[in-house]
């Protein structure tokens, strides 16, 4: 690869250099001149005496006589510009650190401010490390099982009941062990700082995914930012560290590709050519004294290269070309670096979507995680507070400022988190930090967010283009002239595979829509076009320029929202493009057309239109074709979530119910755990987006007849086992959900009633792989299932015996409590704080060898702590400890660890299979002892060996 030339050099100062520079000029030429001419007559008169009189001597002997003087002087002084001249050819040899600084200093004035282009609704700028969050990753491949290790998943095992697991309860049981460590310890992700850590000059490059939206440019702007400030000397209030500090070398690869394309016939293609053709990311600071100065640093590994947008190289030819560059670039550069002690990091962001998992192999891959609800919190006040101030009136004093901006914010806060609480739609949405940077604007502007996505897209629409421009005063945009002129641009877009188009293909596709639809000349009709792209880009922003002559929309999901609308239109200008064709596109295996395909439908479903529903309809006849089906009925389940619940035909919703449970239960069986999660991840959404007036869904009463019917045995686990590992993410869920799940699980476990739910009876009797998946279904419910429905019950019925438990968890050195450690951080902070409570008066008592009273009493208080920030009980293990709690309060004279083991030896032997599971887990959690274990693995071996026969 070629690497910067090195700077020549000139042993001449900078400050000699810069005068003869400008001398060097058309300006400079001319005030030399003109000063030369003066100082030549200047010097002939300062030779000629004092005496003279000039009227008296002819011109011609003044010429003879003084001409000679004056023509020397002329000639000196031209000769002395002539070597100014020269002089100023040679480039000017900065210091280091004067190259340095101008470096970073431009890097800063480039990042800190992020431009948010083409839309009217927020200030022209907001400071950039305001309201940047940081942003976590997970790792781009990742095995459930890494959470537990061979030995502990045994120990899960035998840990539920004695003998053997079936596989399906085993996954469930150990993804449900995933979900819940990922939730307390959120140990699934990693930050920055981490994936920084983890480059080495081994593998000194990491590429970062993400969806559209996820923010990987702004990620890189925000590293560039503090690279640029801290190696400045600057202070950043970025709290992650990076260490060591590296010159900061930011590369948008489609520029760069727009550079390929030019100079593909001159074979100067690398990135350092790129870099000296004076980019927007260097401009004018792409001297060859500066590439050479980026060189050096290159070359002494003191660097971070970000190379940024993959996905933006549309021609799979030219990103082919730019993955390879890239590949040597990193080589060469790593190569040729000498240092011992640093080396250089690259990052390259792309998009998830059409990524080549091959393009890097032996890379790091990460993705970035979506928002969490704590991430989304902290955006929302910084950026109301980023774009408030952008929006204040100047004659505010700094104190009225800061008021006002916390006034809207906190109003602004206020008002996004009420509509997150009310739709699960726009929970999703706002995960993606695009979104939620959109549906912040539209609350800053008095705007009632909606649920569904193609909702939420037509109302951004109207108001880019109609309301805002009203609110104004200026002419408003039609959004119906907008679909009309840009939904064939994005049409072509979509179908080629590339969003970005000239400005000249641009001028035809609107031209030609305007003679189509207002019938006038083509003259007018470019005309027209030209003024429209303008009124779109200064008073729109969907439709923006995006580099050189290249236009795109805003967003890739704006670009996709007009192609669907362009889908449902076509049929008007093109009669031979019928529903058969829409289908077609939306079956690709390679899922181009699908978003547009689901907005679309989404778009026209209503309760009268028969039409679109029976596009639905197509989906759902099975064919031979396997892979055919699955991705057809996972599409038809998108549909569903796309539409409004009270439009959707009750039959065609059972049947889709119908036909995801079957594809579950066959994938199951088949070990496609892929597609397995592809259908969870769908029918935890069904059920987030059930409404509380949707009694009678065809939803609801497809799982619950799934959930009763013991006859079809292998539908009845499939629906289980799909149940028990989406049940912690079913949290935020309307109580009609609930209220329809819970009876059919407690029918099958045999459970008794719990307010509200009342057990419903299966149809048959369940075996004991089913009651193990209903038990651990239940279970995963949490608090809005009967594990948190019975917390305020059991916490009265347990508080007359806390005295006793307290004294049993001082003998036995840890707290016996039916409290559950929480899920939320704010009672899990409570809760621990009870537990280190609990432990300081054990240690206490271990170190006195006596438990006084006091003891007790303190150890009580801390123990109603723990009831009151657990979010559930241990259910239903509660009501054997309750039990057990009272026998031994009816014979304080008997050890109370024999009284209990001999309950549990009586329940073990008469009780149910679900009773004799809870009971062997008690044992084994209360008494640990040497002795207990052995006599408890004595019972289930005796157990195991009587059922045998």
């Amino acid at each position: 690869m070629k690497m910067a030339p090195s700077a020549p050099n000139t042993y001449l100062p900078a400050w000699l250099i810069r005068p003869c520079k400008m001398l060097s000029t058309t300006r400079g030429f001319v005030v030399s001149s003109v000063v030369n001419i003066l100082l030549s007559l200047l010097a002939t008169w300062l030779f000629t005496a004092r005496d003279t009189d000039y009227s008296k001597l002819p011109l011609q002997a003044i010429i003879f006589q003084y001409g000679p003087t004056a023509l020397t002087v002329f000639l000196i002084l031209a000769l002395l510009y002539l070597c100014a001249w020269t002089i100023a050819q040679f480039p000017i040899a900065e210091p280091p650190a004067i190259l340095q600084k101008r470096y970073l200093s431009r890097r800063i004035f480039d990042t800190q401010d992020l431009m948010i282009e083409g839309i009217p609704l927020i200030p022209p700028k907001v400071q950039l490390d305001e309201i940047f969050i940081p942003l976590q990753l997970r790792p781009h491949q990742l095995d459930i099982d890494q959470w537990l290790t061979l030995e502990q998943r045994e120990q899960l095992r035998t840990g539920i009941r004695s003998g053997q697991v079936d596989p399906e309860a085993q996954r469930v049981l150990i993804s449900a062990e995933h979900q819940y460590e990922r939730g307390l310890r959120d140990s699934k992700t990693v930050t920055m700082s981490e994936l920084w850590q983890r480059l080495n000059p081994e593998h000194p490059a990491a590429v970062i995914q993400g969806y559209p939206g996820m923010g990987k440019s702004t990620l890189l702007l925000r590293l560039t930012l503090f690279m640029a400030r801290r190696g400045s000397g600057k202070a950043d209030p970025l709290e992650e560290p990076y260490s060591p500090i590296l010159v900061p070398i930011f590369i948008r690869l489609g520029h760069y590709a727009t550079f390929l394309d030019k100079a593909k016939d001159t074979h100067k293609t690398s990135i350092w050519d790129y870099l000296s053709s004076a980019p927007k990311e260097l401009d004018d600071l792409a001297s060859p004294a500066m590439l050479a100065w980026l060189c050096g640093r290159l070359e002494r590994g003191q660097c971070l290269v970000l190379f940024d947008g993959l996905d933006e190289v549309s021609d799979q030819q030219v990103r082919t070309q730019v993955q390879d560059t890239i590949k040597a670039f990193i080589a060469d550069t790593c190569s040729r670096a000498s240092s011992a002690t640093s080396f250089n990091r690259f990052l390259i962001t792309s998009r998830v979507a059409g990524y080549d998992k091959n393009a890097f192999p032996g890379y790091t891959h990460y993705t970035i995680a979506e928002l969490t609800p704590e991430q989304i919190r902290a955006f929302l006040p910084r950026w109301c507070r980023a774009s408030a101030r952008g929006n204040h009136t100047a004659t505010l004093s700094a104190q009225e400022t800061e008021e006002q901006v916390a006034r809207q914010a906190a109003e602004i806060e206020k008002n996004l988190n009420n509509a997150l609480a009310s739709h699960q739609g726009i929970r999703e949405m706002v995960e993606n930090p695009f979104l939620l940077t959109l549906l912040a604007i539209m609350q800053q502007n008095g705007i009632e967010l909606p649920r569904r996505r193609v909702d939420l897209y037509t109302l951004l629409v109207q108001v880019l283009l109609e309301h805002r421009n009203a609110k104004r005063g200026l002419p408003t945009i039609p959004e119906a002239q907008a679909v009309q002129r840009l939904g064939p641009i994005a049409y072509q877009m979509q179908e080629t595979r590339n969003s970005f188009s000239t400005k000249h293909d641009v001028l035809v596709a609107i031209s030609r829509t305007i003679e189509q639809i207002d019938h006038t000349s083509p003259e007018q009709a470019l005309k027209e076009a030209e003024a429209f792209i303008a009124r779109v880009r200064e008073r729109g922003g969907i439709f923006v320029l995006r580099t050189g002559e290249y236009y795109g929309f805003f967003h890739r999901t704006l670009q996709e929202y007009f192609a669907a609308r362009h889908l449902l239109s076509r049929p008007t200008t093109d009669p031979s493009f019928g529903s058969a064709d829409l289908l077609q596109k939306a079956r690709r295996q390679d899922d181009l057309w699908r978003e547009p395909f689901l907005l679309a439908v989404a778009y026209q479903i209503n309760d009268v239109n028969a039409k679109t529903w029976h596009i639905i309809r197509e989906l759902l006849p099975l064919t031979a074709d396997r892979q055919q089906n699955q991705h057809d009925i996972l599409l038809a389940a998108e549909c569903l979530l796309e539409a409004k619940e009270s439009t959707i035909p009750h039959d065609l919703e059972r049947t889709l119910m119908l036909a995801l449970l079957q594809l579950y239960e066959e994938a199951q069986q088949a070990e496609n755990f892929d597609i397995c999660t592809e259908i969870e991840a769908a029918m935890k959404r069904l059920l987030l987006n059930t409404p509380s007036e949707a009694a009678h869904s065809a939803r609801l009463a497809v799982l619950q007849e799934s959930l009763l019917s013991c006859q079809q045995l292998s539908r009845q686990r499939a629906t289980l086992t799909m149940l028990t590992v989406i049940a912690q993410d079913l949290l935020e869920c309307k109580d009609i959900v609930f209220q329809n799940i819970v009876p059919p699980l407690l029918g099958l476990t045999g459970l008794p009633a719990i307010a509200p739910f009342k057990p419903e009876s299966p149809q048959g009797t369940p075996d004991l792989d089913t009651v193990d998946l209903a038990c651990a279904a239940l279970c995963f419910l949490g608090a809005r299932g009967p594990a948190g429905y019975s917390l305020k019950q059991v916490r009265s019925r347990f508080e007359g015996y806390l005295p006793l438990l307290a004294r049993y968890s001082l003998e036995i050195g840890f707290p016996i409590t039916p409290a559950v450690v929480p899920l939320k951080e704010s009672n899990y902070v409570g809760y621990e704080k009870a537990l280190q409570g609990c432990q300081q008066v054990h240690d206490t008592t271990e170190n006195r060898k006596q438990i006084r009273p006091q003891d007790v009493t303190t150890y009580v208080t801390h123990q109603q702590s723990l009831f009151q920030y657990a979010e559930e009980i241990c259910y239903p293990a509660e009501t054997r400890l309750l039990e057990m709690l009272y026998l031994s309060q009816d014979q304080p004279d008997q050890p109370w660890e024999m009284i209990w083991q001999d309950y549990l030896r009586e329940q073990m032997k008469n009780g149910t299979y679900l009773t004799y599971q809870v009971c062997a887990l008690l044992w084994a959690t209360l008494f640990p002892t040497q002795q207990a274990q052995h006599i408890l693995a004595s019972l289930l071996l005796d157990d195991l060996s009587n059922s045998s026969q």
